[in-house]
């Protein structure tokens, strides 16, 4: 490891790749990673059918002989462990888009209202429909989340302006005005 001019440190695995870090964010997924592998742990060990820690060892294995601890380690208990890190997984990653699309770090679908749309469609087409069908319902949400998205695009569009970058605020320089008053400025107002 190396340090930067920027006093970041810089890890290279290979020569010409060079990758900086923060320390701190270091130990918070070391720290994310060690909780996760205790919830696992705790998930696979406790519940209405105790397994010992040998138990679950030998059953991961393949080496036991209960055919009850395999279907509750194997048919239940970890089938739901891996479900959930990669549903989980996916959600701080579709959040991390989203951020970093709206380039705001604080972003999120219910604030822009995705999640108002997508049940607002589940209604409608349960209101059109007359029923309640499981797959219908997922249907309804993706239409008025897709509707949603739309109307909110269709929105903040303002002509000549496609971005917040810097030709946005050449366009229209209002866009420029509030990072001015972040800075505690009030030129540009």
């Amino acid at each position: 490891m190396t340090q930067t001019p920027s006093k970041r440190p810089v890890f290279r695995p290979l020569p010409g790749l060079a990758i900086p870090y923060h320390p701190r964010t270091l130990w918070v997924t070391q720290i994310a990673l060690i909780a996760s592998l205790a919830l696992v742990l705790m998930t696979l060990l406790t519940g209405a059918f105790a397994i010992s820690p040998l138990g679950v060892w030998s059953v991961i294995t393949g080496q036991s002989q209960d055919s009850v601890a395999d279907l509750v380690v194997l048919g239940l208990r970890l089938p739901r462990i891996i479900a959930c890190l990669f549903i989980g997984a996916a959600l701080g990653i579709s959040g991390g888009i989203f951020q970093a699309l709206a380039r705001n770090p604080l972003a999120s679908p219910d604030i822009v209202g995705f999640t108002a749309g997508a049940g607002t469609g589940v209604l409608v087409l349960m209101l059109v429909e007359g029923t309640a069908i499981g797959i219908s319902l997922s249907f309804g949400a993706i239409l008025g989340g897709f509707a949603t998205a739309l109307a909110v695009y269709l929105l903040a569009l303002r002509p000549g302006v496609l971005s917040a970058g810097p030709a946005a605020r050449r366009a229209w320089p209002a866009a420029d005005s509030g990072r001015h008053w972040r800075r505690g400025n009030a030129v540009g107002f």
